[in-house]
């Protein structure tokens, strides 16, 4: 673990951490969710329902207003790279392209 402006921030590098709740992802910079789970800050500030519970500290990650729907997502990247398995899990943003509707994680 490390300390970044007293808060709780850890920095996964393929250890054994929880993955992120919004990401099939462990690697990266994540974060203590409302939950007592794991999120990375930028799965947080690009998905519209995530908040944050301090924004000065960007902790911790709300996720109780995030859809069932992101959750019921798949992933076409995950798909199409052979991560079938990693493709339904965390949450997904849906592409607004016009009449565009794949489904992507955030960190891809």
């Amino acid at each position: 673990q490390l300390r970044w402006s007293d808060s709780e921030l850890t920095v996964a590098h393929g250890f054994d951490f929880q993955r992120c709740e919004l990401c099939p992802h462990k690697d990266g910079a994540l974060k203590r969710t409302d939950n007592g789970g794991w999120a990375h800050v930028v799965c947080a500030l690009y998905i519209p329902e995530v908040q944050f519970a301090n924004v000065f500290t960007m902790e911790p990650i709300v996720l109780q207003y995030v859809t069932h729907d992101r959750y019921n997502k798949t992933c076409y990247i995950c798909e199409e790279q052979g991560r079938e398995s990693k493709a339904a899990s965390g949450a997904c943003m849906t592409c607004n392209w016009h009449g565009c509707r794949q489904a992507f994680h955030v960190t891809w």
